[in-house]
């Protein structure tokens, strides 16, 4: 019997999966050195958000996988400026750059997400997928905001 072959993905599907890996592998180095580098994890635990993203990470990855798409290795150029720019920070200088890098992303991930949910222009698979992680994504961020922290 033959192995079924992937199917292609279409243009914004294939730009939602690159742009959720990328902005999965900054969140994953960001919340990786705020855990190395701030004795109290930024006020939020970094590894639990290592943990979160990765996972996330694992999805779009399989996702991908199945559908003959490829994904980034590494966050884009802003990406990495921002991780330099965290990396020349120290004490409550980092943990405050590093909450906002981390708001940022849950905000981008959050409308990205809820788009892909809504397009039609997604595949099915894209769409069940998006939708699937909605309730986590407002759940972080819901968490962020009762615990007073801006965003």
């Amino acid at each position: 019997m033959p192995l079924a072959t992937a199917l292609p993905l279409n243009p914004e599907g294939a730009d939602f999966l690159r742009s959720t890996a990328r902005r999965c592998l900054l969140t994953i180095q960001a919340a990786s050195l705020a855990a190395r580098r701030s004795p109290r994890g930024a006020g939020r635990s970094a590894m639990a958000v290592v943990g979160e993203e990765s996972r996330l990470l694992t999805g779009v990855s399989d996702l991908a996988a199945r559908h003959d798409g490829s994904l980034p290795s590494a966050p884009d150029a802003s990406g990495r400026a921002e991780l330099a720019r965290l990396g020349q920070l120290s004490g409550s200088a980092f943990d405050q750059a590093y909450e906002r890098c981390l708001h940022t992303s849950e905000r981008a991930a959050l409308r990205s997400f809820a788009a892909a949910a809504d397009s039609a222009q997604q595949t099915s698979a894209i769409r069940v997928f998006a939708s699937a992680q909605l309730s986590r994504l407002q759940a972080r961020l819901a968490q962020a905001r009762s615990a007073s922290i801006p965003c």
